[in-house]
C-alpha cells in the first residue's frame, strides 16, 4: 500500500543508528525475501551500499541465505564486490562455513583471486571448513596453495593439519602446499604444534609428502611437543 501510494523505498530511517541502511539492505538482513523481490520490481538499485561498502549481496552472502542470494543474482548483482574490509560476497560466505551459498556464488565466476584486509583468500576459508570441491575448483583455476596471510607467519599458506577433511590436505599437498621454512621460536612452536597434535593418518600424510622431512629441524623438540600433545605416532616416524 506505501509504495502504491509513492513511498520512497529508499530512505533512510534516522532512527535507525546504521544511518546507510535502506529498505534493500533491511529486508536482506532480516531474510525477508518476499520483500526484496518486491523492492528489487520497483527499480530499486541492487547494488546500493550501507556504511560499510557492502551491498545486500555481501549481506546475504554472510547469513548464508541462498534463496535471496539467488535473487539478487538473477537481479544484476554484481558478484565481486568488495566491502570496507575487502570482503567480497564469496569471502563473506567462506569465511562463515555457508559452502551451498560459496558454491552457489562460485558458479557465477567469483573471483579466487580476492583478498581481504586480513590477507585471506576463498582457499584459506575452504581449506579451514575442509571444502574439498571449492578448494579443488579454486585451485585448478589458479589459486596460490602456498600465498601466505598472518603478517606474523608470512610463509605459512594454506596448509593446515588440523582441516576437518583430510582430502582437502591431500589436494594441498598434491598442488605442491609447503610448510614455511622456520626463522624464529614463534615458527617453530607453530609448526611443532600443527605437526604434533594432528592425527595418525594426516601425520603419515604430512611425512610420506616432505612436508615433514626425517631428521627435520629439531626432531628432540619434535618428540617433546608430540608428548605433550599425546601424539605418540610421531615417534615412528622421526
Amino acid at each position: 500500500m506505501l509504495l502504491d501510494a509513492g513511498a520512497d523505498i529508499s530512505a533512510t530511517s534516522y532512527l535507525n543508528e546504521d544511518v546507510n541502511r535502506n529498505g534493500l539492505l533491511q529486508a536482506t538482513t532480516k531474510g525477508h525475501a518476499a520483500v526484496v523481490k518486491v523492492l528489487l520490481k520497483r527499480v530499486i538499485d541492487v547494488n546500493i551500499k550501507g556504511e560499510r561498502e557492502e551491498t545486500a549481496l555481501n549481506r546475504a552472502a554472510l547469513n548464508g541465505d541462498s534463496e535471496i542470494v539467488r535473487i539478487l543474482l538473477k537481479a544484476k548483482a554484481k558478484v565481486d564486490n568488495a566491502d570496507a574490509f575487502w570482503n567480497t560476497p564469496f569471502l563473506c560466505a567462506l569465511r562463515e562455513g555457508h559452502l551451498k551459498v560459496a558454491e552457489l556464488l562460485l558458479t557465477k565466476c567469483a573471483s579466487y583471486k580476492s583478498k581481504n584486509r586480513d590477507s585471506k583468500t576463498p582457499l584459506h576459508y575452504a581449506v579451514r571448513w575442509g571444502f574439498f570441491k571449492v578448494a579443488r575448483s579454486l585451485i585448478r583455476n589458479g589459486a596460490d596453495v602456498n600465498e601466505g596471510y598472518n603478517k606474523f607467519l608470512p610463509h605459512y599458506g594454506t596448509l593446515e593439519t588440523r582441516t576437518k577433511n583430510i582430502d582437502v590436505l591431500t589436494l594441498l599437498l598434491r598442488a605442491g602446499a609447503e610448510f614455511p621454512s622456520t626463522t624464529s621460536d614463534y615458527y617453530d612452536g607453530r609448526i611443532y604444534s600443527l605437526i604434533s597434535s594432528c592425527g595418525h593418518e594426516k601425520f603419515r600424510l604430512l611425512f610420506d609428502y616432505g612436508a615433514v622431512p626425517r631428521g627435520w629441524k629439531s626432531s628432540s623438540a619434535l618428540l617433546y611437543s608430540a608428548a605433550v600433545h599425546g601424539n605418540l605416532n610421531v615417534h615412528v616416524y622421526t
